[in-house]
C-alpha cells in the first residue's frame, strides 16, 4: 500500500502527511522521490524522511501528544492553514460502510479536517481491518477523498460509496 500511495505523488509536489502508522509506512516509500515539500504533524514521518536531502521538511508546530508523537491542537491547525498543498496523505482509525472516515480523538480529527481543507487532492490510505471498525468522531465522508489506497475492499457498500463520490480506488492485493 505504501508504494502504491507514494506513486500517486509526483516529484516536486507539496503534501501534508497526517498522524498514523499507515502514513508512516507510506512515508518510508518516498525514498526515490525528489524535491518534495512534506509538511507533517507526525514527528515519526519527519524522522523517517530526514535522511533524504532533496526533500524539504516542515514540522507542524503545536502540542505534542507523547504517546504517538502527533502534533495536535489549535496551534497545529493554525499552522496548517498557512499552506495550500498539492496532496494530503491521510490515514484513519475506522471506515464506516457508508463512506464515513472515523477516528477516536477529537483533537486529531480537527487537525485531519484542516489538512483535508488545505489540499488540492486527498489520498486516503487504510487497510481492510479499518472497514466496519467503530470510532466515535467523524473526519469526513468519501466526498472529500480523491484516491483510496487499500489492500483489498470486500465491503460492497463502501465500494459503492467510492464509486458514487468519484473516488479512485486502488487495491494492492490481487483477488483470486
Amino acid at each position: 500500500m505504501g508504494a502504491a500511495a507514494a506513486a500517486l505523488v509526483p516529484d516536486g509536489a507539496s503534501l501534508f502527511v497526517n498522524i498514523g502508522t499507515t502514513t508512516e509506512a507510506v512515508a518510508a516509500s518516498f525514498g526515490n522521490h525528489r524535491n518534495l515539500m512534506v509538511i507533517s504533524n507526525n514527528l515519526n514521518v519527519i524522522d523517517t524522511l530526514s535522511v533524504h536531502p532533496s526533500m524539504e521538511l516542515v514540522c507542524v508546530g503545536g502540542k505534542v501528544r507523547t504517546a504517538d508523537r502527533a502534533v495536535v491542537g489549535a496551534l497545529a491547525m493554525r499552522f496548517i492553514e498557512s499552506f495550500r498543498v498539492d496532496y494530503a496523505l491521510i490515514g484513519i482509525s475506522a471506515l464506516d460502510p457508508d463512506g464515513s472516515l472515523l477516528d477516536f480523538a477529537i483533537d486529531e480529527v480537527e487537525v485531519s479536517q484542516t489538512i483535508i481543507r488545505n489540499a488540492r487532492k486527498v489520498i486516503l490510505v487504510a487497510d481492510s481491518s479499518k472497514v466496519g471498525r467503530s470510532a466515535p468522531v467523524r473526519v469526513c465522508g468519501m466526498e472529500a477523498i480523491d484516491y483510496f489506497v487499500c489492500d483489498t475492499l470486500a465491503d460492497p457498500d463502501l465500494r459503492q460509496a467510492c464509486a458514487d463520490n468519484g473516488v479512485t480506488l486502488i487495491e494492492t492485493l490481487t483477488h483470486p
